[in-house]
């Protein structure tokens, strides 16, 4: 993984877990993990409309 300027971001006044989200979203990148906006979209509508048993 490429090495970011923590400090430059901590000087920018980025907390810790924004550091952290941008070191995953870069190591994310060079692997390849990445969806296109379309697989997305589809993988988001299945999560939200699935059918789950309710006890209601």
């Amino acid at each position: 993984m490429k090495e970011i300027n923590v400090e430059a971001f901590k000087k920018a006044w980025l907390s810790f877990e924004d550091i952290e989200w941008i070191k995953r979203w870069l190591n994310d990148l060079e692997n390849g993990n990445i969806y296109e906006e379309n697989e997305f979209y589809l993988n988001l509508e299945k999560k939200i409309f699935s059918k789950k048993n309710t006890y209601v």
